[in-house]
């Protein structure tokens, strides 16, 4: 048994879209996947089954394909990826856990021999129902991000339907992979949103007019301007001079607010769109009966004991995984409806 925490995502997109069309011309997700696992076992190395160039110098590291196995009869499938982390020339650097404030010395692990350092990331497809589920365990990050910019970059750069100019750029898309009328307005998409507890969202709507405060969770970097001059007023009249932080900090706003109803919904509505990288890591609401609800609520999500044995240091294979959400798909599914 493994401890498993599983989020929730809508597939809002999968395929090849005429400009502002809702539905694909052609293209679904188990096609993509099963194309893109074709594409990625050609007998290709693995440092080549990357789908987009890596940009280190903007913090865009490279997305490598694992591993893909999908089930014939539900149509279910799980899809591994392996998440590259930054190094210095094979060193890979950690702090310790009970150092500190100030102190300098790092830990470093360092790879013997060619190595690309990262952890894994494990999804769930679930096509009946238009669901994606990230599946994160202690060895692995959710990493929603890059297996959206991977399959859109598969899509996009990798996909048998791409057509091709004489200079080899992509001009096109057609379901033949030859050159069509109109093949030049088609673009293929990958969008998968979270999925909300519109119940919770539902509750907090029908009692707007209890809310009287707001709450917002947020990182301070001491090396950004802005955010210095937050830390140093949180500790004005309190200190002669405000301590100088070389880790980011973590402060918690609560402030009186009444939000109109527009002003409620655009806040749930831009706290979902927020990315991975953004310094708000939560916001929530205090009612007159002191209850309080946070957006991190929203977004659901499930932790479970999945029935897979996982060796030290090696992956859980695609089959040995979902088999293990097979077992239990029934009870997961209708947790994930049971608040639509």
């Amino acid at each position: 048994m493994i401890d498993a925490y599983i989020k929730f995502f809508d597939i809002k997109k999968c395929g090849f879209y005429s400009r502002g069309a809702a539905d694909p011309v052609f293209g679904d997700i188990n096609q993509s996947l099963t194309q893109l696992t074709n594409w990625a076992r050609d007998g290709r190395d693995f440092v080549n089954t990357t789908t987009y160039e890596s940009d280190p110098e903007n913090d865009l590291l490279s997305t490598y394909f694992c591993d893909w196995q999908g089930n014939p009869v539900t149509q279910d499938s799980v899809l591994i990826l392996w998440n590259e982390t930054p190094n210095n020339n094979g060193t890979v650097y950690g702090m310790p856990p009970r150092s500190r404030p100030g102190d300098t010395a790092m830990l470093t692990t360092e790879f013997e021999g060619d190595a690309i350092p990262g952890m894994p990331s494990y999804f769930w497809f679930i096509p009946e129902h238009n669901l994606m589920a990230s599946i994160r365990f202690q060895h692995s990050i959710a990493g929603k991000a890059n297996a959206e910019r991977y399959l859109n970059s598969y899509l996009w750069n990798k996909s048998p339907y791409r057509i091709l100019n004489a200079e080899s750029e992509v001009i096109g898309f057609s379901e033949s992979g030859n050159f069509e009328e109109g093949c030049e307005k088609l673009h293929p998409k990958f969008v998968a949103m979270v999925r909300k507890n519109h119940q919770l969202i539902d509750y907090l709507l029908e009692n707007r007019s209890r809310i009287t405060r707001m709450i917002k969770r947020e990182t301070l970097s001491y090396q950004s301007r802005d955010d210095r001059n937050i830390i140093e007023r949180v500790f004005s009249d309190l200190l002669n001079n405000a301590p100088v932080f070389t880790e980011d900090r973590t402060i918690n706003h609560t402030m009186q607010f009444r939000p109109t109803e527009q002003q409620l919904e655009q806040i749930v509505n831009n706290y979902d769109n927020l990315g991975p990288n953004s310094p708000i890591k939560d916001v929530g609401f205090i009612l007159n009966t002191n209850e309080q609800i946070m957006l991190s609520g929203v977004s659901l999500s499930v932790e479970e004991e999945l029935q897979v044995d996982r060796l030290e240091n090696e992956i859980i294979s695609a089959d040995l995984l979902l088999n293990a959400l097979s077992r239990s798909r029934g009870r997961l599914l209708n947790g994930a409806r049971a608040r639509d």
